[in-house]
């Protein structure tokens, strides 16, 4: 009766348009889809938080696109992309996907119900440069969940954040990423995003002692701090000499050995 996760992940595009399927999905299972759906209301608030995390796709069209995500920047075209609205239920989600349907547009929400088994799609990130960021990426989520999941059960509303608020967040997480600033969705401040990710550990810290995963999160967390994002990486890396081959070596590198070992 807890959420269990697994992870789907695309290709990160180097060059040419930064394509809007360039992801790290996480999949939840949620059996019930009326709680899956309050718990999609739940996630909203962090949605922003996780897209700065993992901001990976800077380059495009051979330069360096000015975002720290290029993809969600694409994404953005789209009819029904960015963060999911609020849902009364999971018949109001239902509702809203057929007429998505019916205007040729697909929904394409940073969380949404996937069409095809009990679960809960969260979509928000890029694809992560290493293993341990996936790591890092679904062990958060999934506390997310469990927190989530604990507070539907126990009568408590998720709250209920206002849409263009949070697009505005996640157009500035995608702008200026992890070492940038944003807005704390449940009080308005504006703080830097390492300050909203503390947040977020208090947040789902009980969820994630009770699963086992505090100290590999605090260590992911910690290399991730010391070497900035997978975006200020392929920066430094296209900065040295303005070629997209060193991004692309950086890439293929950091993709076969854990973060850690990339020290200096």
């Amino acid at each position: 009766d807890g959420a269990g996760a697994g992870v789907a992940a695309t290709g990160t595009a180097l060059s040419g348009d930064v394509p809007g399927d360039a992801g790290c999905h996480v999949w939840l299972g949620v059996d019930d889809r009326e709680e899956a759906v309050q718990v999609v209301n739940h996630l909203r608030p962090w949605l922003p938080v996780l897209q700065a995390l993992t901001v990976n796709s800077p380059i495009g069209g051979g330069t360096d696109t000015g975002c720290a995500s290029g993809r969600a920047v694409a994404r953005s075209r789209r009819a029904a992309a960015g963060p999911p609205p609020w849902f009364r239920s999971a018949e109001h989600h239902d509702w809203l996907v057929e007429g998505l349907h019916a205007t040729g547009a697909v929904p394409e929400w940073q969380a949404r119900l996937s069409s095809d088994r009990p679960a809960i799609e969260v979509r928000v990130a890029d694809t992560c440069q290493t293993v341990a960021e996936v790591v890092l990426l679904t062990g958060l989520v999934r506390a997310l969940a469990a927190t989530a999941l604990g507070d539907v059960r126990a009568g408590r509303p998720a709250p209920n954040v206002d849409q263009t608020l949070l697009a505005a967040a996640s157009w500035r997480a995608a702008r200026d990423g992890l070492e940038g600033e944003n807005v704390d969705q449940l009080t308005g401040r504006r703080l830097p995003v390492w300050r909203l990710v503390d947040t977020l550990i208090d947040h789902i810290g009980p969820a994630l002692r009770a699963l086992g995963d505090l100290p590999l999160m605090d260590e992911g967390l910690d290399v991730l701090h010391r070497h900035g994002s997978g975006a200020a990486r392929q920066r430094a890396a296209y900065r040295r000499r303005g070629l997209v081959s060193d991004v692309a070596r950086v890439l293929a590198d950091q993709s076969r050995q854990d973060l850690p070992r990339l020290a200096g």
